[in-house]
């Protein structure tokens, strides 16, 4: 049992109550304690960090009463690592209290004299402050081990703190979460305990799935997704599925490309995100960094064809000319070569209409602004990016994507994930990019108002539309206890991490999750007629059979050039 309002009814006949802070009360956003000192190595790029603050520690522990302040320890510690002093109080900033725990202790501390009590390095009014950040007030007193001098493991913390409030053993209950030093050694001195577990061991119970993509490759990064899973199931275990599973493991997603984003673009930069894979991702942006330089436009497939300069070569190709004659020929039952030689003249002068109208609205969005960084998910021709930069052509454009099917040297870009030429067949593209879409139809066109005209929707694209308000939703709830917990460091997780994540939910979900996920479509053509289950379902085999012969086909024409 954690720290719950199950706890009040334990505590009855109980006038004085201490506590334990440390994952009783204060939860760290890792999944195990050493965790934040492996971040903190990895993110000041200080080898050999963790080993040496754990030994030095160890080395200036009290041997009579096991204390050491904070202060020893830097005092001792390599002279490499001494400016990691603050970054390590910055880190343990980011402990947070669960409002299921901030709930219970403010009833419990409102009629009952209540004692924080704590065998810890730290100093007491770091962890005052802290405390009371996180809305725990209304306590007593205090009682840090390293500043007292004596701590509850050897049983000396309660005997301080007896012998400070004039009580006896038996007018005092404790709660805490270490078997010794919460449970035993109190017993002993005659106190009755409650035994709680910590936050994570109590989620570990019901996550074993989480917990083994934790420990199969333990690392900050796993941890901190796992901790802020854990952190979400502590609060929001009644929310519906679809918001659910988006704050989850979408939120992740979009809230580390969010993270790439800003790591890639300059503050003089406009990023353009562009409709409609960018909806989510620029709200989630705008969280995490501020309202600033970011806009929303659309660059829809049908307007690159007919308004870039390849124009005259895509008329030629049936699958390109049917596009166009949906933007271009008033009736469709046209024959497409015969309008289009017939309507030379009414084409140009469409095409010149809505180029100057594009123009102005990329100007009026780009306004004294000269460097463009366009923001899609997924691309292999770079379409949007050669639409906005030929109306754009007195800035520097260049492009930020999540994952690049074909790397063009000659574009400028960076991904988030490149494809290389190593077969994968697990990077789970379909469910990435309904994590980043939005609750607009499929972009048929825009209109002469530039407004987008949308198709009408597919039966299955119509229930991705009836459920994406609580996908958006979600991703957005994520970013938000991200940055209420690591401000605007927020921490960079990595493609593999992600969608190694993404297995969890892939490979790990439940019966009736994989159920409600291979009912939820995903298109796969350009028309938004053909659509496959999000994740794997044998119905879709044959589809997955052609997916593959056509990706072998396309490594091995890469491996001859």
């Amino acid at each position: 049992m954690i720290f719950d309002d199950r706890i009040i009814g334990l505590t009855e006949g109980y006038d004085w109550v201490s506590i334990d802070i440390f994952d009783t009360l204060l939860v760290r956003p890792y999944v195990e304690p050493k965790d934040l000192f492996v971040h903190i190595e990895k993110e000041y790029d200080s080898p050999g960090f963790c080993r040496e603050r754990m030994d030095a520690e160890r080395r200036n522990r009290d041997p009579e009463n096991g204390e050491v302040t904070f202060d020893a320890i830097y005092e001792d510690i390599d002279p490499r690592y001494s400016h990691l002093r603050s970054a390590e109080l910055e880190f343990e900033n980011r402990s947070v209290v669960p409002k299921v725990i901030r709930d219970t202790f403010a009833e419990l501390a409102s009629g009952k004299n209540v004692i924080l009590v704590s065998d810890m390095y730290l100093p007491t009014d770091f962890i005052r402050d802290l405390l009371e950040r996180n809305g725990i007030t209304g306590f007593k007193d205090i009682l840090i081990s390293g500043d007292i001098g004596v701590n509850k493991h050897f049983g000396k913390l309660f005997t301080y703190a007896l012998d400070r409030f004039g009580i006896s053993p038996s007018e005092l209950i404790h709660i805490g979460d270490n078997p010794r030093s919460d449970g035993s050694v109190p017993e002993s001195l005659g106190i009755r305990t409650i035994h709680t577990e910590r936050p994570i061991d109590e989620y570990a119970k019901t996550h074993p799935k989480e917990m083994r993509y934790y420990r199969r490759r333990k690392s900050p990064e796993r941890s901190i997704i796992v901790s802020m899973d854990m952190l979400y199931w502590l609060e929001n275990r009644d929310e519906g599925f679809w918001r659910s599973v988006s704050h989850r493991f979408g939120g992740p997603i979009v809230t580390d490309y969010c993270n790439y984003i800003h790591d890639n673009a300059h503050d003089d930069e406009l990023k353009l995100f562009v409709a409609r894979d960018g909806w989510n991702l620029i709200r989630v942006y705008d969280v995490l960094f501020g309202i600033g330089q970011s806009e929303y436009v659309y660059a829809p497939r049908i307007l690159n064809l007919a308004l870039y300069e390849d124009y005259e070569t895509n008329r030629k190709y049936r699958k390109y000319r049917d596009v166009l004659m949906s933007e271009f020929c008033p009736c469709k039952n046209d024959d497409p070569d015969s309008w289009f030689d017939e309507n030379e003249d009414t084409i140009l002068k469409r095409r010149e209409v809505m180029s100057k109208r594009y123009a102005s609205m990329l100007d009026v969005k780009t306004h004294g602004i000269d460097k463009v960084r366009l923001v899609d998910v997924t691309t292999m021709k770079y379409s949007s990016q050669k639409l906005i930069s030929k109306f754009l052509p007195g800035k520097d454009v260049s492009g930020i994507y999540y994952n690049i099917l074909v790397d063009d040297p000659k574009i400028p870009h960076v991904g988030y994930h490149i494809r290389n030429r190593k077969l994968r067949f697990d990077n789970h593209t379909n469910i990435m990019e309904f994590f980043m879409s939005s609750p607009e139809p499929p972009i048929a066109g825009l209109d002469g108002d530039l407004k987008p005209i949308y198709m009408k929707p597919h039966p299955c694209e119509q229930e991705r539309l009836n459920i994406y308000n609580d996908v958006t939703s979600g991703e957005i709830d994520y970013a938000e206890r991200m940055r209420s917990i690591f401000g605007k460091n927020i921490p960079r997780i990595g493609f593999d991490d992600i969608k190694g994540w993404l297995h969890v939910l892939v490979y790990g979900s439940d019966t009736e999750t994989r159920r409600r996920l291979t009912d939820m479509k995903w298109p796969v053509d350009s028309k938004h007629m053909e659509y496959i289950s999000m994740i794997f379902h044998p119905r879709d085999t044959f589809y997955h059979m052609k997916k593959t012969v056509l990706d072998i086909m396309w490594y091995v024409s890469l491996s001859l050039k």
